[in-house]
């Protein structure tokens, strides 16, 4: 594990005052020293490099204990996954004694520098990023890290220095519903998504090869469909594309959606068409969202995320730097339309 660097380090380095340092890292500390922008830009630079962050135990020491608060950044496009990973996460940092304030993140540069930059007017005790895909990120989080308190990731951010991260498997969890599937019988083994550019999507199709051949099932690609909605293809359109071109042509058995929403798209189209899940079509989702994997009938299958688990490996790397914790693995949670 790299040795982190000090202020007192930073200063010679840069060639500068040790208090010059402090003044650039600490922005919301007393004092009036005067900074100029070449020596900013160097002391930041080197911080960057050397994957420097406020160190809250000597912060403690000194008797300045904080404000307590743990800033989490999240897509200003909020999605069903942060609503059910925000709770557990303010649960597991409430028992740790700290508070979450939460910032969006959304695609506009501008803005997101702005939420960054009242993170660190918060004073706040630690950062976690559940969001980083944004516009210019790599350049904002390079140039924020140092100014901001310990700092985790969900995922590891591309290009990022030095970031802390907690990884999720998404691939686990469709192996498994593989696994589950082939054990009861089914022999083509269908897997519908919206697109392939994020991780998490790249990795449930990783899953499902690993899966087939873990079962003894061969790769068809006739049995994927992976398609994006957009405004001149409505979703209703989309589905029912994928239950032609999976269930009716395709003669699918078994079908594994890239969420539980479109599961639940998927079970209404089957149904309108006679398919019936699961006497002639078993159906997993994912994300495990309980007002709809309890509500349908069948009651949906679907893949968790192992929020409870996540939540607590991320308040746990805050407080426990260069901690390198095994990916949360998701897994699957069998209901009756996959039996």
């Amino acid at each position: 594990m790299q040795k982190r660097i000090s202020q007192r380090e930073i200063a010679r380095l840069a060639n500068v005052r040790q208090e010059t340092v402090s003044a650039v890292l600490n922005p919301n500390s007393r004092g009036n020293t005067r900074v100029s922008a070449e020596s900013r830009e160097r002391i930041l630079k080197i911080a960057a490099e050397h994957n420097y962050r406020p160190n809250l135990q000597a912060r403690i020491l000194r008797g300045d204990s904080g404000s307590n608060l743990v800033g989490v950044l999240i897509n200003a496009q909020i999605s069903q996954f942060f609503y059910d990973l925000l709770l557990p996460l303010e649960v597991e940092l409430r028992k740790r004694h700290r508070r979450m304030i939460i910032g969006q993140l959304g695609n506009d540069a501008a803005e997101a520098e702005s939420v960054l930059q009242n993170f660190i007017d918060y004073n706040l005790d630690g950062v976690i990023v559940l969001h980083h895909d944004i516009s210019d990120g790599r350049r904002l989080f390079n140039h924020y890290l140092p100014l901001l308190p310990e700092t985790v990731f969900l995922e590891v951010p591309p290009g990022v220095s030095g970031a802390a991260a907690v990884s999720i498997d998404f691939a686990n969890g469709v192996r498994e519903a593989v696994a589950h599937l082939a054990a009861g019988g089914r022999r083509r083994i269908a897997l519908c998504m919206n697109d392939l550019r994020f991780l998490s999507m790249q990795m449930r199709l990783e899953g499902y090869r690993r899966g087939l051949e873990e079962a003894g099932r061969p790769f068809d690609e006739s049995l994927i469909f992976i398609r994006e909605p957009r405004p001149d293809y409505t979703f209703a359109e989309l589905i029912s594309d994928a239950v032609d071109l999976l269930a009716v042509r395709g003669k699918a058995d078994a079908v594994i959606a890239g969420n539980d929403e479109w599961a639940l798209a998927l079970l209404r189209e089957m149904n309108r068409r006679g398919l019936p899940v699961p006497g002639k079509v078993a159906l997993v989702g994912y994300g495990n969202i309980l007002n709809i994997c309890r509500s349908t009938t069948p009651e949906l299958t679907s893949i968790h995320h192992g929020m409870e688990e996540l939540a607590v490996k991320l308040a746990a790397a805050l407080e426990k730097p260069g901690t390198q914790f095994p990916p949360v693995l998701s897994h699957l949670v069998v209901r009756q339309s996959s039996i």
